[in-house]
């Protein structure tokens, strides 16, 4: 009787802790209209939109990007100052278009831990973005010269 009263409250914890998790880095990104879903192969490389309005002329805006399974991803400014906390071996790459409100990122030779949710929200901008990545296998990539399968 004992043990499936402590089976059930360990169920119930563990439940809770897991949402709670979850929830957290989701939080900052839970009003988003902007909602994108990719779907390419692994290896390859893939582009995370992020156009943002920006609603300063402030050249310090700070911009973050994080993943859903592990934190903050890098931190930028409007000014295109960059600060990454999880460079992912040197495979994330941003674009100088900051100042016009392009916060795009690339992953380079996409990995299974690079998968899932990423948002990327600005302190001072009116809305955020949510890119979802996924792996199929069965995607097509092109390049300048060929396609493969």
């Amino acid at each position: 009787m004992w043990l499936d009263k402590m089976e059930y409250w360990t169920f119930w914890i563990v439940l809770y802790c897991s949402l709670a998790s979850s929830q957290g880095v989701r939080s900052h990104c839970e009003n988003c209209v902007k909602y994108v879903t990719l779907s390419t192969q692994l290896n390859s490389e893939v582009i995370l939109p992020c156009l943002l309005e920006l609603a300063t002329s402030d050249d310090h805006m700070n911009v973050v990007w994080t993943q859903s399974s592990s934190g903050a991803l890098l931190e930028m400014t409007q000014a295109g100052h960059i600060n990454f906390n999880d460079p992912r071996e040197g495979r994330v790459k941003v674009f100088p278009n900051n100042g016009i409100g392009n916060f795009s990122i690339r992953i380079d030779q996409l990995q299974n831990s690079d998968l899932g949710e990423y948002c990327c929200k600005g302190a001072n901008a009116s809305a955020c973005s949510v890119v979802e990545v996924s792996s199929d296998d069965s995607a097509i990539l092109c390049s300048v010269f060929s396609c493969t399968l």
